[in-house]
């Protein structure tokens, strides 16, 4: 950071360097309530790219020929509405390491919470141990005949701030497809499924339900 780098609005998350070209991430603390807005973040988050652009180059050695070849066409969203399960995720879960006898998937992750006010705050699951997310996640509560999986699934803020990663919601798509294929064959709905028979099932496709030592 330097003394004409300003924040205001966003903070660079990530770097890395392939065959010479730096790609990198700028998260945006702000709301997407709708067209509009989403418009001018977009313009919000190109102005702060060109903002860390200018300052690589004329402050970090490596940089002085740089070049901005592209940015994204549109914003990522972190984070919307989610689900409300028949069990809601929740940071003393993660943080707890709990394991659940109906969980169809594992995470690590730590909870990556990006604030609007202040820099991200990341807390770790103790000793790099798991925790479980439980196949009721995915029922959302007094509905039937539905399964969800990834971003919208059942958790508070927090615990999806660690469970939101692309691998463990690769995960709960693995077990909500397996889910559903299984109810449809035996005539129930999701959530008359017996998780023992899922996890059974998961476990042999090759799913992880089992730290890795």
């Amino acid at each position: 950071r330097g003394r004409h780098l300003q924040q205001p609005e966003g903070v660079a998350r990530r770097r890395r360097v392939e065959d010479h070209q730096v790609h990198g991430r700028l998260a945006l603390q702000q709301r997407l309530d709708d067209g509009q807005h989403g418009k001018q973040l977009v313009e919000t988050g190109r102005r702060q790219v060109h903002e860390y652009h200018r300052f690589l180059r004329d402050r970090v050695p490596g940089y002085e020929h740089s070049v901005l070849v592209a940015t994204s066409p549109a914003i990522g969203v972190r984070e919307s509405r989610r689900v409300i399960g028949d069990y809601r995720l929740t940071r003393d879960d993660v943080l707890g390491a709990r394991r659940f006898d109906d969980e169809i998937a594992l995470c690590g992750a730590p909870i990556e919470d990006h604030s609007p006010h202040a820099d991200t705050r990341w807390s770790y699951v103790p000793e790099s141990g798991v925790y479980g997310i439980p196949y009721r996640c995915l029922l959302p509560a007094d509905v039937e005949g539905m399964l969800v999986a990834g971003r919208c699934f059942s958790a508070t803020h927090d615990a999806h701030a660690s469970a939101r990663s692309m691998a463990t919601c690769m995960a709960m798509g693995q077990a909500a497809g397996t889910a559903a294929a299984m109810s449809f064959a035996a005539g129930i709905t999701p959530r008359s499924l017996g998780a023992s028979s899922l996890r059974d099932c998961l476990l042999a496709a090759g799913a992880l339900l089992d730290p890795v030592a």
